[in-house]
C-alpha cells in the first residue's frame, strides 16, 4: 500500500512562488495527497493564488519517485536534490548550480551513502518520526539543518532519493542572495552549538576562502612568490567551476555568471558563520 501525503508550504511574501508550485503539484500522476499553506506573517499573502487552486484536481512523478524508494528501502526520512530550471533567469540557475555543486558547498549535505541532511525545501518524514521529534526547535536559521539532525540521533533512518528533485528558485538578485547565504553560515554556526559534532572541516571551506582573500594583499606585497601561488589557486578554482557549470547546464552564460555566484556565496556563508562564531567565543 502506497503512504499518503502531506506536502507542507510555509510562505512569507511570496505568492509567485507559490503559484508556480501548486501549478507543479497539479501535474503530479498522483492525486491523493494534501497540500497545507501556511503563512508565516505575510504582509503579501497568497490568499488569491490558493484560492485558483483550491478546487484543482493534482494531475509529473515525483511521488511515484518517492514510493518506489521507498519501497525498496523504507526510510523514516529523506530528501531529494534541487535544480535550476531552464524556466528561470541565467542568475538563478547560475545560483541553483552553485548552492548544488560540491565544487562549492553543495556537497556538505552528504551522500545517500553518509551524512546526507535533507533541507525543508525537499523534504519528507513519516508521520511517527514529527510525533517523535516534535518537528523544528529553532525559531528560525538551520531549523531543518537542526531537526535533521534529531531525527538521525533519534535512530530514525534518513537517506537521499536522488530522482526526487525540486526544481528550487533562489533570490532574484546577488544582493538578496547574499543576505541568504548569510543567513545559512550563521544557521550552520548555531547548530554547532547545540550539535558540536555537525560542524567540521567541510563547513570551515568558506571561512578558509574569505580568510585567504582577506590575507592576499598583505601576503603579495610581504611574499610575492606565495602570494602568486594564491592567486593562481583561486584563478583555477573559479575556472573549474565555470567549466563544470558550463558542462552541467549547458549555457556559457550560467557557467560565467557562476563565477560572480560562487564568490558571493562562499563570502556571504562565511561573513555569517565567522560573526556568530565570533559571538560565542
Amino acid at each position: 500500500m502506497n503512504p499518503t501525503y502531506s506536502v507542507i508550504i510555509p510562505v512569507y511574501n511570496r505568492p509567485q512562488e507559490v503559484d508556480e508550485l501548486l501549478e507543479s503539484l497539479t501535474r503530479q500522476t498522483r492525486k491523493d495527497f494534501d497540500v497545507i499553506l501556511v503563512e508565516d506573517g505575510s504582509t503579501v499573502t497568497s490568499e488569491k493564488v490558493y484560492e485558483k487552486y483550491s478546487s484543482v484536481l493534482p494531475l509529473s512523478s515525483y511521488f511515484e519517485a518517492v514510493d518506489k524508494a521507498l519501497a525498496q528501502d523504507p526510510l523514516d526520512a529523506w530528501g531529494g536534490p534541487d535544480r535550476g530550471s531552464e524556466h528561470f533567469t541565467v542568475t538563478q540557475r547560475a545560483m541553483a548550480y552553485t548552492m548544488s555543486s560540491a565544487l562549492t558547498t553543495g556537497g556538505i549535505r552528504g551522500s545517500s551513502a553518509k551524512g546526507f541532511q535533507p533541507r525543508s525545501f525537499n523534504m519528507g518524514v513519516r508521520k511517527e518520526v514529527f510525533q517523535k521529534t516534535r518537528g523544528f526547535h529553532f525559531d528560525r536559521f538551520a531549523e531543518d539543518i537542526e531537526w535533521s539532525i534529531r531525527i538521525k540521533k533519534a535512530g530514525f533512518r534518513v537517506g537521499l532519493i536522488p530522482e526526487a528533485f525540486v526544481y528550487h528558485k533562489r533570490r532574484t538578485d546577488f544582493d538578496q542572495f547574499f543576505k541568504q547565504v548569510s543567513n545559512f553560515g550563521k544557521g550552520r554556526a548555531l547548530v554547532g552549538r547545540v550539535h558540536p559534532d555537525a560542524v567540521r572541516i567541510t563547513h570551515w571551506f568558506p571561512a578558509f576562502f574569505l580568510l585567504g582573500l582577506l590575507a592576499f594583499p598583505i601576503v603579495i606585497v610581504l611574499f610575492r612568490p606565495l602570494g602568486l601561488t594564491i592567486l593562481l589557486a583561486y584563478c583555477l578554482y573559479f575556472a573549474a567551476i565555470a567549466v563544470d557549470a558550463g558542462i552541467k547546464t549547458n549555457s556559457v552564460a550560467v557557467a560565467l555568471i557562476s563565477v560572480p555566484s560562487a564568490f558571493i556565496q562562499l563570502t556571504g556563508y562565511a561573513s555569517g558563520f565567522l560573526k556568530e562564531k565570533l559571538k560565542s567565543a
